[in-house]
């Protein structure tokens, strides 16, 4: 992600996870660079549907601190 062409100094990653027991991609994660240079200038509900996969599916569980690889939960948007 750090070397992403989406990856601005303003990006925060937004991860969302599959939390649909009966799915096969169960715990699968997403994640959604979101910012003002970006697609996404704030975080949706839910990531947009995809060929790989419904975006209902997946629910926001946190942030990527790409510094340190761990998924922060939630403070603020």
């Amino acid at each position: 992600m750090k070397a992403s062409g989406s990856n601005y100094s303003d990006t925060r990653w937004a991860v969302y996870e599959n939390l649909d027991l009966g799915h096969p991609d169960a715990g699968q994660l997403v994640f959604l660079p979101i910012g003002p240079h970006n697609t996404f200038k704030s975080r949706p509900a839910s990531p947009p549907d995809s060929p790989y996969g419904f975006g209902w599916r997946y629910c926001f569980i946190g942030w990527a601190n790409l510094e340190t690889g761990l998924i922060e939960e939630q403070q603020h948007d």
